[in-house]
């Protein structure tokens, strides 16, 4: 049903994954990463996160969703960031 009305998590994905994409093209990510994997661990953690709250009402990382989220985009950065060449 979410497909169908044009909704859903896809549209995220796939918002993030493009602007990872225009990131590459500027030359600040790494040309190898896949926009698309970067996208799903990020949004997909994301879900797990919600869902482990909504479900179980406690998450397996102690700390706040400000902290999670920075922590989270700050690893996944790491392994996007395109090196400087020397």
């Amino acid at each position: 049903a979410l497909k169908a009305a044009g909704r859903g998590p896809k549209l995220s994905i796939d918002a993030v994954a493009a602007y990872i994409s225009a990131e590459q093209r500027l030359g600040r990510i790494r040309p190898d990463a896949d926009s698309g994997i970067a996208a799903n661990l990020l949004i997909g953690s994301c879900w797990q996160r919600a869902a482990f709250g909504h479900y179980f009402g406690e998450d397996l990382i102690d700390m706040d969703d400000a902290t999670y989220a920075r922590e989270l985009a700050a690893m996944i950065m790491r392994g996007l960031h395109q090196e400087a060449e020397t």
